[in-house]
């Protein structure tokens, strides 16, 4: 079982998994397009760092950055991301997560995604690689402390990983109303990601006064018939209103009060102070 406390941040940069829930039925009608990159911007060198709060009490830290390789000839994006509980959390659970996005730098679709997710002596390690000609994932996921492997293939229509989900809903331009939805593979599980853009305000957060633009997350599980596990889970996200589209802040829901992510210290790659940090 992975501790809701640092899966928050993954949400953050991905998808809702604490928040309260509706149940629909799975085989309703989804739509999955694909959508057309408006700026990317992004670039290596851009970090941020993210501190994860339950009802006030300080439990995780993260950071993520972005890198560039070349691999066969092929430009390619590194994301990556670690995850750390604090101290008071790791008495009860010691939580330290690392994961890995690699796409490629023309069309930011996902090539591989690798996490490992280590929770005291216990360790999972999740893959999940594309072919986005076929439109199939193959996953795997292991459960190093039981010696146990599970393999699925999955089909899509136009997949992202958890880490790469964000940063490419960053290059797309974004105003009031704007909904847009894309299929998100993870755990060896396919979903249903929905982001709508709600409205305008400013918020403040450990790196500073932002002007935001607010969104409303929901996830629904595409690949289970089980009830208990095809709930639509929701968030809301803050992410900067100007070109960087910096995720600032997560509020979801937990079995008793919230989870927050808020972003403490960025870098951009360029040096930039965003237009949108007020004074």
């Amino acid at each position: 079982m992975r501790v809701n406390l640092v899966k928050g941040l993954v949400l953050l940069l991905s998808l809702a998994t604490m928040a309260p829930t509706l149940y629909r039925p799975t085989g309703s009608k989804t739509s999955a397009p694909k959508y057309e990159i408006s700026d990317v911007p992004f670039a290596a060198g851009e970090v941020f760092e993210y501190c994860v709060s339950w009802n006030g009490i300080p439990a995780a830290n993260s950071v993520t950055w972005v890198e560039r390789c070349v691999q066969d000839g092929t430009d390619l994006y590194e994301f990556q991301m670690i995850t750390k509980s604090n101290s008071v959390i790791d008495i009860l659970f010691d939580v330290h997560e690392t994961a890995r996005s690699t796409v490629d730098a023309k069309t930011l679709l996902p090539i591989r995604h690798d996490l490992i997710h280590q929770l005291n002596d216990r360790q999972w390690r999740y893959t999940a690689v594309f072919d986005h000609t076929a439109r199939m994932a193959r996953c795997q996921r292991a459960i190093v402390h039981k010696d146990r492997i599970e393999k699925v293939r999955l089909s899509f229509q136009n997949a992202y990983d958890p880490i790469s989900l964000p940063y490419f809903l960053r290059t797309l331009a974004w105003k009031v109303g704007d909904a847009r939805q894309l299929e998100l593979v993870e755990d060896n599980t396919r979903f249903l990601f929905t982001m709508m853009a709600v409205g305008q305000e400013e918020i403040s957060v450990p790196a500073g006064k932002f002007r935001a633009i607010q969104f409303e997350l929901t996830i629904r599980n595409l690949t289970t018939r089980r009830k208990e596990e095809a709930e639509v889970k929701r968030a809301e996200v803050w992410a900067s209103d100007d070109r960087y589209h910096i995720p600032l802040r997560l509020k979801t829901g937990a079995f008793i009060g919230h989870i927050y992510a808020d972003l403490a210290k960025f870098k951009l790659a360029s040096g930039e102070t965003p237009p949108s940090l007020c004074q």
